[in-house]
């Protein structure tokens, strides 16, 4: 089950050559070193948390999808709130958009 924007390929399996369909999350940019290589998983044995990450320059952030809101630049429901060492922000995954809140900041 895919959560965002997703693309599909298939894999071959077996010897009767039985199609699967496999889904991924589509890259976004990177609100560290700007490149679209940003995607996320969930992995429930690690956290209940969305888990971000760059593959270009090894960022990582965690998410609370409960924390999604209407981001006010583009207007789409596309802005959470991420959480990483340094503390946490809003990002935008539609126009990119982050907005560092003192209020969030971890100690």
């Amino acid at each position: 089950m895919c959560l965002g924007t997703c693309q599909n390929k298939y894999l071959l399996s077996g010897h009767n050559s039985q199609k699967i369909n496999l889904s991924y999350m589509a890259t976004q940019i990177c609100p560290k070193c700007k490149e679209d290589s940003f995607t996320w998983h969930m992995d429930e044995e690690e956290s209940q948390l969305t888990i971000w990450g760059c593959y270009k320059c090894s960022y990582t952030a965690l998410e609370d999808e409960k924390l999604e809101r209407k981001c006010s630049n583009c207007h789409n429901k596309t802005e959470m709130r991420l959480k990483d060492e340094e503390g946490e922000y809003w990002w935008c995954s539609s126009c990119n958009r982050i907005i560092k809140d003192p209020k969030l900041q971890t100690d």
